[in-house]
């Protein structure tokens, strides 16, 4: 909840403009069952509950033996917006009857390779113009609400309840 879905709670923030008012999170360790012995885990499905009653899932899986695996979906009863996989690369051969592709990117970094200095670029700009961030940059505020929702979801982990989400 903490180090991998935690970015996941700032950007459905983000995409609903609407705050959660609660959390429920279940998940195991299934890839590394060493994970157990922290009190963690590699596999998880939350469930947020916005302001409005709309719900968020998100299901995060550590390790995928096909690559990284990202995708956002906002299903409404009108119509369906959807975020596909990135692939590594844009060739599709097409041979005896078979279309094959490039697949995923093998993990996180090379994902957000294209993207990263540009971020890192803006985050330095601002601390050089005094810490002014940027209008539509997230903001100190968005990263702690982030960590707050991590937290109650690292707590209804454990609990296997729904947990309130304070600011």
């Amino acid at each position: 909840m903490r180090d991998q879905t935690v970015h996941f709670f700032d950007l459905a923030r983000w995409i609903a403009d609407l705050e959660p008012v609660s959390v429920f999170a279940a998940g195991s360790a299934l890839s590394d069952p060493r994970l157990r012995e922290h009190d963690d885990v590699d596999t998880s499905v939350v469930t947020l509950t916005l302001s409005s009653g709309a719900l968020v899932q998100i299901d995060s899986i550590r390790r995928t033996g096909y690559g990284y695996d990202e995708r956002i979906e906002v299903v409404g009863s009108t119509g369906m917006a959807e975020a596909r996989r990135r692939r590594d690369g844009h060739v599709s051969r097409y041979s005896h009857g078979r279309v094959v592709e490039d697949g995923l990117h093998p993990g996180w970094f090379e994902r957000i390779r294209p993207t990263y200095a540009s971020a890192l670029g803006a985050f330095v700009e601002s601390l050089e113009k005094g810490g002014a961030l940027q209008s539509g940059l997230p903001s100190l505020r968005d990263g702690l609400t982030a960590q707050v929702i991590a937290e109650a979801a690292t707590t209804s982990l454990h609990t296997g309840v729904s947990e309130p989400i304070t600011s």
